[in-house]
């Protein structure tokens, strides 16, 4: 009970500092204090108060609150979120030592769950990933292509965006490495594609056609989506490729990322199967086309690709798109 009462006046006092921010800086020695607070609610809040009030005299004592709670029991801190908050102050602070942010890339917390344990600590290794990133240390490549063999797909899937945001020759290398190798989760795949797009477009344009090759529908979406949200031009040829050589569901996604990816060279392939296309398929790349910001040239387009047509399907589906708002 006195333990909960002292939490909820820590809690309370850090309530004030919020509600008078002007006034934060005179309350530094306070927040120095419930940064060493031994319930985890009062340092995540105290660690979110000095991220966004940047009080760069609490840095030191943010990062000792980090490695403290690092070396607790998972009790501690359930689920990370007193780490996390102290993560997130060190970034908005731009803190320059990595020591903190490596050690956390390293943490691993397994909390119990019905029937076994999970590890809730993979969100803040992708934080310390990027952390890093900005750092820039010595040996960061290395480290993240480790990170690319965790347990956890969110952490595989973090260290690709990571490798992508580091760029250079390693991070090249390593992304291809993880493309030709595979990955059990689509989703660490089309990350890995992503972020090699972004480093190195041209290995990655023939390593995006042979994952849309795959039999694998839920790696070929993933895939595709991961081709439109880079908005390279270059990828409309292998997402055309996709729509012309598939059946069923899969023309469909392809659709949907020429969609996404808004580009001229999308559009004229879009607007190719709206003209000529099967019903069914320019009925499919119509909705795709509403679903993204419509605007009076996209009107004009598809009012002139359906023009010579006559089902009722097709023309219904152009109306509504050049009725949208």
């Amino acid at each position: 009970m006195a333990r909960r009462g002292r939490t909820e006046r820590a809690l309370e006092a850090l309530e004030a500092i919020e509600r008078d921010p002007a006034g934060a800086a005179v309350q530094v020695p306070a927040l120095r204090k419930a940064l060493e607070h031994g319930s985890a609610l009062v340092v995540a809040r105290a660690g979110r108060i000095a991220g966004r009030l940047a009080l760069r005299e609490l840095e030191s004592a943010l990062a000792q609150a980090f490695l403290r709670l690092c070396d607790e029991p998972a009790s501690a801190d359930p689920g990370c979120t007193a780490k996390e908050a102290l993560i997130a102050a060190l970034e908005r602070l731009e803190h320059a030592d990595p020591a903190p942010f490596r050690r956390g890339l390293g943490h691993v917390q397994r909390e119990p769950v019905f029937g076994g344990s999970v590890d809730t600590a993979a969100p803040l290794r992708c934080a310390c990933m990027f952390a890093l990133v900005r750092c820039a240390p010595a040996g960061l490549a290395g480290d993240l292509a480790e990170a690319l063999a965790d347990p956890e797909p969110a952490a595989r899937a973090g260290a690709a965006r990571a490798l992508g945001a580091l760029g250079g020759e390693a991070a090249e290398a390593v992304l291809r490495l993880r493309l030709r190798g595979g990955d059990s989760e689509p989703a660490v795949l089309a990350e890995s594609l992503l972020a090699l797009l972004r480093v190195a477009p041209a290995p990655a344009l023939a390593a995006a056609r042979a994952l849309l090759a795959s039999r694998d529908a839920d790696l070929v979406e993933a895939v595709a989506l991961a081709c439109a949200e880079s908005r390279l031009a270059a990828v409309a040829l292998p997402l055309s490729e996709l729509f012309e050589r598939s059946r069923g569901s899969a023309r469909g996604v392809a659709l949907r990322a020429l969609a996404l990816l808004r580009h001229d060279e999308a559009l004229v392939i879009l607007m190719r199967v709206v003209r000529e296309g099967a019903a069914t398929d320019a009925i499919e790349a119509l909705r795709a086309l509403a679903a993204q910001p419509v605007d009076d040239r996209l009107r004009r387009s598809v009012a002139e690709a359906v023009a010579g047509r006559e089902e009722p399907d097709v023309v219904a589906a152009a109306r509504r798109l050049v009725a949208a708002d």
